[in-house]
């Protein structure tokens, strides 16, 4: 992961080659300062590092991978989405994307076996996890002003709206056509108006009013 100066075109390697945590998946910014980032890995960690000093701050440690067991539910999985063996099987570890809250100290992660889980920045902890798609999640997106975000994946409700305060399912919308096994790439809010744009793999994209 590298951080690029915009203007001279230098970079600073954030997570050098080689990190414990493995490949990196997706790196957010921390609102409302932009000095810090939340980095995601294929092994379902996530890092939380301060941009000014270059230094991790903490590692959300979220699935391990020689285990049948998820650490942060404390509970093992009869469909065996967190295990390594088969090869096959350690992609189910992995994190598509996150997203920070832009007020709260939350970031959200989306997982390929589906899950979505909610963390405390401020201690590190487990707040919640969801399992919001049965073919993955492939994106996540928290609402800019309400207390809601929303989730894209490649099952037949491919596009879903979330309570964040009650994790609950508000609303889904089957809107695009599956094509390779892929259905949503990503969903959006747009930061003003009340907008919601969903990407999909039968490439369509699909900008929705009242959803945002």
């Amino acid at each position: 992961v590298l951080l690029w100066e915009w203007l001279s075109g230098l970079t600073v390697p954030v997570v050098p080659a080689g990190s414990p945590a493995g490949v990196p998946t997706c790196v957010r910014l921390r609102p409302p300062e932009m000095t810090q980032a939340v980095i995601s890995f294929r092994s379902g960690e996530l890092e939380h590092w301060d941009l000014t000093t270059v230094k991790m701050l903490c590692r959300l440690n979220g699935l391990l991978l020689s285990v049948g067991v998820d650490p942060s539910l404390g509970k093992a999985d009869p469909a065996l989405r967190y295990t390594a063996s088969p090869a096959s099987s350690a992609y189910q570890l992995q994190i598509n994307k996150i997203c920070t809250h832009p007020t709260l100290p939350i970031v959200l992660s989306a997982h390929e076996n589906g899950l979505v889980k909610l963390w405390d920045l401020s201690s590190g902890q487990l707040i919640d996890a969801i399992l919001c798609h049965p073919e993955g999640a492939s994106d996540i997106a928290v609402h800019p002003n309400l207390l809601s975000f929303c989730t894209s994946g490649h099952d037949r409700s491919c596009v879903k709206l979330w309570d964040l305060g009650k994790r609950t399912l508000l609303e889904e919308l089957p809107i695009h056509q599956s094509k390779y096994a892929e259905t949503c790439h990503s969903v959006r809010f747009h930061r003003t108006k009340p907008l919601l744009a969903t990407a999909g793999a039968d490439s369509v994209v699909h900008v929705l009013h009242g959803h945002g």
